[in-house]
């Protein structure tokens, strides 16, 4: 039933992603041609076309409009290794980077219904979030301004999900996968940096006392159980001793050495003690007293 319900969930979501890539990739060839590139968009484009030809990061107007190659950071590289490499593959037209950053606005979609099901546990809340993304006009609109938005939006989203898997598996492998997808997040635009000190130091310090499965713990090593250590300034263990439970169903009597009982004698309550008798020299001289 279970697996039935997550494929429902995983279809369902799969079709709202779809519709919305379908709106995106709709909207920008329905209005191609209204936004010219300039400013940061130009510079992603240009740049990219140069990272794709193997020249590097360069200063895409320096070297448009006066040969110079000149290298330049002047932008997070994440969004611009995306464009060169369907600038390499693809083409390397405006129209192919706009229809590429509307790949990423429908993946977008898909992780935050992802995210969505995994803070609210319900498939539901996966579903409406997805709805509201694929329609929210400040994330569709990026892809047809050919803006970092759109990658920078697809690596936090995933980033935030990681955290909340590590969260739940605390494990090396959750805790690498976290910090890639942050470092992602932060090469796509530089705000991402705002996921550490609310984010990942949050995690750490909700988490400085946990110790990893795979390295032994102090408390498994010298514990006063094991080591008999005292504890300090008493000269006694700190551990309190604990004694068996006297049965309900133990008497005196029963609970006497055996030579205490002369030979033949049973071990219970309601036996009477010969008295004369056996080995035991108490026994005799008790015998002897009673005559």
């Amino acid at each position: 039933m279970s697996t039935r319900a997550d494929r429902r969930f995983w279809v369902v979501l799969a079709a709202i992603s779809l519709v919305a890539l379908a709106w995106r990739v709709t909207y920008v060839i329905w209005q191609r041609g209204r936004i010219d590139l300039y400013g940061d968009a130009a510079y992603y484009h240009w740049q990219s076309i140069d990272l794709s030809r193997g020249l590097g990061f360069l200063d895409p107007p320096m070297y448009e409009f006066y040969g110079r190659v000149t290298p330049s950071a002047g932008h997070p590289p994440t969004y611009l290794l995306y464009l060169a490499g369907v600038s390499k593959v693809i083409g390397t037209s405006e129209l192919t980077h706009r229809l590429a950053s509307c790949l990423l606005g429908g993946l977008a979609v898909f992780v935050i219904g992802m995210l969505a099901r995994k803070v609210f546990g319900r498939d539901g809340a996966g579903w409406l979030a997805a709805i509201l993304a694929g329609a929210y006009a400040h994330l569709w609109i990026n892809d047809e301004m050919l803006m970092s938005e759109s990658m920078y939006v697809l690596m936090s989203v995933i980033a935030i999900f990681t955290a909340y898997r590590f969260w739940d598996r605390r494990t090396l492998g959750s805790a690498a996968l976290m910090g890639a997808m942050v470092g992602l997040a932060v090469l796509s635009r530089a705000e991402a940096l705002a996921l550490f000190p609310f984010m990942v130091l949050p995690l750490a310090l909700m988490l400085r006392e946990y110790t990893w499965p795979t390295t032994p713990t102090l408390s498994r090593v010298s514990t006063p159980e094991r080591t008999g250590a005292p504890s300090s300034g008493t000269g006694r263990s700190s551990v309190p001793r604990t004694y068996p439970k006297r049965s309900k169903s133990t008497s005196p009597t029963s609970r006497r050495p055996s030579y205490w009982l002369s030979s033949g004698q049973s071990n219970s309550p309601t036996a009477t003690p010969r008295t004369g008798t056996g080995t035991n020299p108490r026994m005799k001289l008790r015998g002897a007293r009673s005559a």
